[in-house]
């Protein structure tokens, strides 16, 4: 059975397409225009990149919510449709630090949980 998602799940309003800037740019999504909820119809999976330097530094993610002393991995959720050669994480690396990254080797784990 297919199953459409036609009510805002926050407000119970209508859902409609709406197309809204996100960090990749404008978006057409099933929006609430009562309350602004989105639907995300898509599953989240999440990519993650190791961004090195020339001089063998790796580039690590800083959260100001996070204890000190704590940093993460570059990454990115994929959008429906997407692959992990996509270059998605790449270009956030670049959007978030203003490096230009080369092409590098893709390694994907499907189906695994780390």
């Amino acid at each position: 059975m297919a199953y459409e998602t036609r009510y805002c799940s926050h407000c119970a309003n209508p859902l409609q397409w709406i197309t809204a800037a996100e960090d990749g740019g404008d978006v057409a999504r099933l929006r609430c225009s009562a309350c602004g909820w989105t639907h995300w119809g898509n599953p989240t999976p999440v990519l993650a990149a190791v961004v090195e330097g020339d001089d063998g530094r790796v580039l690590l993610a800083r959260n100001a919510q996070w204890q000190e002393g704590v940093f993460g991995l570059i990454t990115g959720f994929m959008e429906a449709g997407e692959s992990p050669g996509s270059r998605r994480l790449p270009r956030g690396a670049w959007n978030r630090r203003g490096c230009v990254p080369s092409p590098c080797g893709c390694s994907a784990a499907p189906n695994s949980c780390v």
